[in-house]
């Protein structure tokens, strides 16, 4: 892809455009200047547990390796101004939340059928590696490329825990309209992300 402005480096990666934005850092777009490959870096401030926070992340993303459905994660560091970097493959095409259409949804049957085992394939991957994501959204679900028969993939796995960290979690998180009720009200487990998925 080409830019015409300069490119901040960070290590071996140049870095372009903001694509996204979270509670805990923003992702931009970048190059790999080893492979020439586009790839995915979320940009974390450090602050006091940070470090904790993204070594968790990283242990549950690397978990999650080998799933089609599933942003697949390369490294993560800390450099040096300060800030944790965590490197994923590039899933450029879109997010699941654009295709829907207020008060219809998805209008297609197949399409949407075809979507939800996209799904439902990820989540049932995760539970199986013990991974309860806890913020499945539309938003958390992106095309590998534009293509209607594009595969999606979940991401975004700042908020997800082990199963078999605890018996049941407690910590009320996720986003509005998608949260399970359980979530709100008493300790829950891995169907909390039936509810959003539903």
């Amino acid at each position: 892809v080409g830019v015409s402005k300069m490119a901040r480096r960070v290590r071996h990666y140049e870095l372009y455009e903001t694509v996204g934005r979270g509670g805990q850092g923003i992702v931009k777009r970048a190059i790999d200047t080893r492979t020439g490959n586009t790839v995915a870096v979320k940009i974390m401030h450090n602050h006091p547990g940070a470090s904790d926070a993204v070594a968790e992340e990283f242990a549950i993303l690397e978990r999650l390796r080998g799933c089609e459905n599933i942003v697949e994660f390369y490294e993560y560091f800390l450099h040096d101004d300060g800030k944790f970097y965590i490197v994923s493959e590039w899933v450029g095409g879109g997010e699941l939340f654009n295709l829907i259409q207020p008060n219809i949804g998805l209008p297609n049957r197949d399409y949407c059928r075809h979507l939800f085992r996209n799904i439902i394939q990820g989540m049932v991957f995760c539970h199986s590696r013990g991974v309860t994501h806890r913020d499945l959204k539309p938003e958390n679900f992106l095309f590998q490329t534009p293509a209607a028969d594009a595969q999606l993939k979940i991401i975004d796995f700042g908020l997800s825990r082990y199963d078999d960290e605890v018996e049941h979690m407690s910590t009320k998180v996720g986003t509005p309209y998608y949260i399970a009720p359980e979530v709100l009200s008493r300790k829950y487990d891995k169907e909390c992300d039936l509810w959003s998925v539903g």
